[in-house]
């Protein structure tokens, strides 16, 4: 910024990307290296989801990966994190008929293959 002018010297621009998959709301994004990640919430007015959505930043493309490991239960409303741009953990949210989730899921991606959820830790409390 310009302080003498109290402008802008860039501008930032937005850019429109078309989206693939179900419109949603209370779901997490992480971004790990060049990808975002985006996991569970809700489509719609009530469809709960469980579903893995990656988008590649370099390339603005969505891609298909294959999950391996054990199946995320659908979730909203749950939090999540980055760790050492590895792995991402997601805890707790909302399941079907307003039950709290108590699981810890830790998902480790490999872009090349897939992505693992290695490890669930359910009834953590």
């Amino acid at each position: 910024m310009d302080t003498n002018t109290e402008s802008f010297e860039k501008r930032p621009i937005w850019e429109e990307i078309e989206s693939e998959g179900d419109s949603r709301r209370f779901h997490t994004s992480s971004l790990i290296d060049n990808y975002i990640i985006t996991f569970g919430g809700i489509a719609g007015y009530s469809k709960i989801l469980h579903d893995f959505s990656v988008f590649n930043i370099d390339t603005y493309e969505w891609e298909d990966v294959i999950i391996k490991g054990v199946q995320a239960k659908p979730r909203w409303s749950h939090t999540a994190c980055v760790l050492d741009n590895k792995k991402i953990i997601i805890y707790g949210g909302i399941q079907a008929n307003d039950d709290l989730a108590q699981d810890i899921l830790i998902l480790t991606p490999d872009f090349q293959r897939s992505i693992s959820l290695l490890k669930a830790i359910w009834g953590f409390m």
